[in-house]
């Protein structure tokens, strides 16, 4: 097909070689497609060259498929430019796949711009779906319009909703809680990073301010417990210059070790 349409009446130039069967509606078939100009998702124009080994590429279909999108949107209108090769399965409504993916601009969650590696192995990426993946993000933003750098492997599970994880995070500069500027290196081991989920982590917030717009310069180490809604934990600190006394007192008692140990270190 030299000029036509294929897809929601998208005018677009394509050439197209299919060697057996159909390519729509779950026919099996091998097909070997380039599209030059024309739209593949929601009216997105894109460039974009495809080839399809066996199977169909919709409504959790199983499919081989190497595919290069150039420039378009793959998720909520984003554009950005995305080399992917999916080799079983689907990659929509929690379908289990395994999919190499690098996406060089664009948005992943949210409209947020980064540029990102992810290579997930087995499982989907959604919904609390079980997955393995490895990923690295550069730039952009992964709560609540936060920048920062950061390098991010997940083993097991899920990024999300409180979910039980292995993840080893290392957050260069930007903000981690209520527009708060800090440097910090992050490692958590086992748990989740949101609503009082048990996790163990190692951090360095050189500075900035971690609570209540107090400034200082702090180390700290947390060995178990949570970081929210004054959850006890295990905590070593050395603060530099500020105010964050009310802040580690505030779920101590008067004879607790710990707070003694910070009023001898204060008074000293």
């Amino acid at each position: 097909m030299v000029y036509g349409a294929m897809w929601n009446g998208v005018v677009f130039d394509v050439e197209c070689r299919m060697v057996y069967g159909a390519m729509w509606n779950g026919v099996v078939f091998d097909v070997e497609c380039r599209m030059v100009y024309g739209a593949m998702w929601n009216g997105v124009v894109f460039d974009v060259e495809c080839r399809m080994v066996y199977g169909t590429m919709w409504n959790g279909v199983v499919f081989d498929v190497e595919c290069r999108m150039v420039y378009g949107a793959m998720w909520n209108g984003v554009v950005f430019d995305v080399e992917c090769r999916m080799v079983y399965g689907a990659m929509w409504n929690g379908v289990v796949f395994d999919v190499e993916c690098r996406m060089v601009y664009g948005a992943m969650w949210n409209g947020v711009v980064f540029d990102v590696e992810c290579r997930m192995v087995y499982g989907a990426m959604w919904n609390g779906v079980v997955f393995g993946v490895e990923c690295r993000m550069v730039y952009g933003t992964v709560w609540n319009s936060i920048v920062f750098d950061v390098e991010c492997r997940m083993v097991y599970g899920t990024m999300w909703n409180s979910v039980v994880f292995d993840v080893e995070c290392r957050m260069v500069y930007g903000t981690m809680w209520n527009s708060v500027v800090f440097d910090v290196e992050c490692r958590m081991v086992y748990g989740a990073m949101w609503n009082g989920v048990v996790f163990d982590v190692e951090c360095r917030m050189v500075y900035g301010t971690m609570w209540n717009g107090v400034v200082f310069d702090v180390e700290c180490r947390m060995v178990y417990g949570a970081m929210w809604n004054s959850v006890v934990f295990d905590v070593e600190c050395r603060m530099v210059y500020g105010a964050m006394w009310k802040f580690m007192t505030s779920f101590l008692s008067p004879k607790d070790a710990f707070r003694c140990k910070m009023v001898s270190l204060l008074i000293t």
